[in-house]
């Protein structure tokens, strides 16, 4: 959705598409690799010495993962935004997002109506 969304932009120099998947990808990686490897994990003050090391690796990479999420979320919106060329915030839609099950009910039908305005165009071009 967010390639789809970012080629529909006019001016592409304001997002950046490469980072945007690099960090999707390192999201799911990130995600996968904890799962397999420790389980998931569950850092706090009374546990932190069975973790040693491990966990001057594992707190910086999730500070990370959290500022890919927070960024692709920030991707999405501002290019919905930008494509509908109205002056309204996108924090709704970076709200919307992160709310996933309950926004997307309100932010789907505006990609699709984003989605099909340019292919029915085309269609009658």
């Amino acid at each position: 959705m967010g390639e789809k969304l970012y080629n529909k932009l006019n001016n592409k120099s304001i997002l950046n598409l490469k980072q945007f998947k690099l960090q999707i990808y390192f999201v799911v990686i990130y995600l996968i690799l904890i799962s397999i490897f420790l389980g998931g994990y569950d850092i706090n003050n009374n546990n932190i010495v069975e973790y040693g090391w491990v966990a001057w690796v594992i707190i910086p990479l999730y500070f990370l993962m959290f500022f890919c999420m927070i960024h692709t979320i920030y991707f999405l919106s501002r290019c919905i935004t930008t494509i509908r060329n109205k002056k309204e915030g996108y924090g709704w839609y970076m709200l919307g997002f992160w709310v996933f099950p309950i926004g997307i009910w309100i932010i789907q039908p505006r990609i699709i109506d984003l989605l099909n305005k340019d292919s029915t165009k085309q269609n009658t071009i």
